[in-house]
């Protein structure tokens, strides 16, 4: 992950006109940082009710509903932040709605 500043603009100009090979190159280069990331936050009691792969999917189809209006970004390690803080946002959505309500209550 460690690209020149003209390499990463690159990228991310492909990934924001939705190329096929960007896509791909994004979710090889990304993907085994979120599943790390959710499978160690993600709750003991919701790992019965929740996959970490659905999480990591949820982060994407977020992530491209948001992406044109998201600041660009000045190299991997920001976007990385972001996808972090997308996932960290749906599990603690999904813990809210499954802790905090009375019918799903566990």
């Amino acid at each position: 992950m460690n690209e020149t500043l003209p390499e990463f603009q690159d990228f991310y100009s492909s990934l924001m006109e939705r190329e096929p090979e960007a896509i791909s190159q994004m979710l090889t280069r990304f993907e085994p940082y979120l599943l790390r990331i959710v499978r160690r936050r993600l709750n003991v009691r919701l790992r019965t009710k929740l996959d970490s792969i659905d999480v990591v999917q949820s982060v994407w189809a977020s992530f491209f509903r948001v992406a044109d209006r998201a600041a660009a970004f000045d190299h991997s390690g920001q976007m990385l932040k972001f996808l972090i803080t997308i996932a960290r946002n749906k599990m603690m959505d999904e813990m809210r709605r499954t802790f905090v309500t009375a019918k799903r209550a566990l």
